[in-house]
């Protein structure tokens, strides 16, 4: 009822205006609300903001970020829809030119140009040398080049023509006379353009644009994530070996000081941002998802079939639908610091680092130049609270940070006492005469300690360097930071020995086991005025078992670590006795008979039992030796008289039958063959023995064993 007093003129409007509501606004980008930075070169960014009904926010990146956005890139909308995001294709710009009616893929020449535009109609104008300026249209029909022949001491000149079809008829105009070319068809003279624009605009490529875009009837919260390259967050540590005298107190515990160096090297402030610091290394890869990619396919000539109409196959079109469910994740354990100004909090830079300001006072030139342990320990406080997240462990800072763009701050994660006992670790590796100083450091707090260099301080002052490696809760590692002149160590030349432990029967061997016994000394002088713990690094072989002493400090892979109390201006010495066992195997069939018959008459160290065995073996070889010598003397009798049988045979084929020389030879032949009769005869027998001689050596070394099963 109410519509219809409205005139038909203001109904239209407000038609219009709902229409142009409903229409998507565009919003400035999302800020960015949180920064997660790894240990394995990327982070993750958190962007965050309000939008009403339906939105557009536009995100630009650098072009090398854009591969990692389209493979990381999460979105959420709190009460609306998530619409596709957009963004301008990267094909390649040769392909793009190839498309336009002018290719320009590759620098032409003037001529080159000119002859790809055969039968393209422009307009030319040109100044002969003695003349006015002139005019002309028509199609390119060539550009011909031609040398005209010069002198006989100079080249030949080489003259460049368009010949172009006007409606006058052909018209040839020498192109160093052209002043200027122009398309008629404006469609090939605005494509000439674009494609020169393109590749212009191939030349700025750093920057790229996405759009987000968000549907929805309410006012809500969006919310957009993706992780991207980003330098590796790097930790530093102080750590602070106690003193009574400096520190005032009985707590002399020492300290550890943690500083995680940040870096924003995006391209905006972050503000009021809640930063994570994420220790651990994910897999992450870069794989080029924003180059367009074509599949080679082959080229088919067409089938030329007898038929009036052509003939197609149907092609089958699969269609694939997949949706992606994004559930808003929870957030992080966001605990607040127990101790400590924010971050970024103060004006004029980063406040809560440097106090409020309050001018120094004036030195008292007696006062020791010296840090104070208590101060050192009470002035910074941790900014961090730690926490596992799933397999890594995360740094959550708990005040908002406030870095601009290109600019690093440091922050204090880590501010607690340390369990840490000094020590000097000699190592010959590291130098033959001098150990270092260190300590036996063991990560006494709950947090997981990043790899990072560490200064150390004592009594105040600066005492050196060293690198702490990463450090679960609970952990122990040594960390040496200084050479410490007031210990010599004599490492002495290693001794070795070899004893026999063992010897035993089992499978037709002699077993026979040793003991090498190495020992190696080491001489601990301490010639400062102080007693020290020093660990001695011994290197370690898992071929060899530990003597004495009987248990080690520590064990590492490469070294046994053994702790020596060096009292001052006394020598002390450490000895260190490590073993292995060796085996030996002789034959009992094949092995020596003078060495097997050695382990049979020594007086100790060989069981009865061996002894018997190896008596018996020695009697069954012998006997065996015997046979094969007798056979051996009846094969040389027989070799014997076939040599002698082959003199008489030459002798004879000499003589005539009828000779006495011939008859006598005939004899002896007759002899020495009842002989080779007798003797293989022997032979025979001798090697039956022999055969059974060694059956019974093998059936009785095989059933001999001093091993129990």
């Amino acid at each position: 009822m109410i519509i219809s007093h409205i005139p038909l003129v203001v109904f239209a409007s407000i038609l219009q205006a709902a229409a142009s509501n409903k229409q998507a606004q565009t919003l400035p980008p999302l800020p960015v609300k949180a920064v997660t930075v790894f240990t394995s070169g990327v982070s993750f960014t958190l962007r965050e903001g309000m939008v009403d009904g339906d939105a557009t926010v536009p995100l630009s990146f650098r072009t090398t970020q854009i591969n990692d956005i389209l493979k990381s890139m999460v979105l959420l909308d709190t009460n609306g829809t998530v619409q596709p995001v957009t963004l301008a294709t990267k094909d390649p710009v040769g392909r793009t030119l190839q498309s336009f009616a002018v290719d320009v893929t590759q620098p032409l020449a003037r001529v080159e140009l000119l002859n790809r535009l055969r039968g393209t109609r422009v307009k030319v104008g040109y100044t002969p040398p003695k003349g006015d300026a002139r005019s002309a249209e028509g199609q390119i029909v060539s550009v011909e080049a031609r040398t005209i022949p010069g002198s006989a001491n100079a080249s030949g000149e080489i003259i460049e023509t368009l010949l172009l079809l006007s409606d006058a008829g052909l018209v040839s105009i020498n192109l160093q006379y052209l002043d200027t070319l122009s398309f008629t068809d404006e469609r090939i003279q605005k494509e000439f353009q674009q494609a020169l624009g393109l590749l212009a605009g191939s030349a700025d490529d750093r920057k790229r644009q996405l759009v987000l875009r968000f549907d929805g009837k309410t006012k809500r919260t969006v919310r957009v994530g993706y992780v991207t390259e980003s330098p590796v967050w790097k930790v530093s540590y102080r750590v602070l070996l106690g003193d009574a005298d400096l520190a005032g107190k009985g707590d002399t515990d020492p300290f550890l000081q943690g500083w995680a160096l940040v870096e924003n090297t995006t391209d905006e402030d972050w503000t009021n941002v809640k930063l994570s610091l994420v220790s651990g290394r994910p897999v992450s890869f870069i794989q080029d998802l924003y180059q367009p990619l074509y599949v080679p396919r082959p080229t088919v000539a067409p089938d030329f079939i007898g038929s009036p109409m052509p003939q197609f196959s149907e092609v089958a079109i699969d269609s694939l639908s997949a949706s992606l469910d994004l559930n808003r994740p929870a957030s992080p354990n966001g605990r607040a610091a127990g101790r400590g100004g924010g971050f970024g909090g103060g004006s004029g830079g980063m406040g809560g680092f440097g106090g409020s300001g309050t001018p120094v006072a004036k030195m008292d030139a007696s006062a020791p130049v010296t840090l104070n342990f208590a101060e050192m320990r009470d002035s910074v406080a941790s900014q961090a609270t730690g926490d596992a997240a799933g397999e890594l462990f995360r740094y959550d800072i708990a005040a908002f940070v406030n870095l601009p763009r290109q600019q690093a701050a440091m922050i204090p994660i880590v501010t607690e006492p340390i369990k840490a006992k000094k020590i000097s670790i000699y190592n010959a590796n590291t130098n033959a005469i001098y150990p270092m100083n260190g300590v036996s450091l063991t990560n006494s707090t709950s947090l997981f300690l990043k790899a990072g260099p560490a200064t150390f301080f004592d009594s105040g002052t600066y005492a050196g360097d060293g690198r702490i490696p990463d450090m679960p809760a609970k952990s122990n590692r040594v960390i040496t930071y200084a050479i410490d002149q007031a210990i010599r160590v004599d490492r002495g030349n290693a001794q070795g020995s070899s004893s026999e432990v063992d010897v035993n029967i089992a499978r037709g061997v002699m077993i026979i086991q040793r003991r090498e016994l190495l020992e190696q000394p080491y001489s601990i002088k301490n010639e400062g005025s102080s007693a020290k713990t020093v660990w001695v690094e011994h290197p370690r072989d898992d071929n060899y078992t530990l003597v004495a002493p009987k248990d080690p400090q520590e064990k590492t892979p490469g070294f046994l670590r053994f702790e020596v109390d060096a009292p001052a201006g006394k020598t002390t010495a450490l000895t260190v006795k490590t073993q292995r066992l060796v085996s030996e195997e002789v034959g009992l069939l094949d092995g020596g008979l003078d060495r097997l018959s050695a382990y049979s008459n020594k007086p100790t160290g060989v069981s009865p039992a061996v002894k018997a065995i190896l008596a018996k073996v020695l009697t069954l070889r012998q006997q065996v030796q015997i046979l094969q010598s007798q056979l051996a003397e009846r094969q040389a009798e027989v070799d014997a008289v076939g040599v002698d049988q082959d003199r008489i045979r030459k002798n004879m084929a000499a003589l005539d039958k009828s000779d006495s020389l011939y008859k006598r030879y005939v004899n002896e032949l007759e002899m020495q063959e009842n002989t080779l009769v007798s003797l293989r005869k022997a032979m025979t027998e001798l090697r039956a023995k022999v055969g059974t001689a060694e059956r019974d050596l093998r059936a009785y070394v095989s059933d001999q064993s001093t091993i129990a099963k």
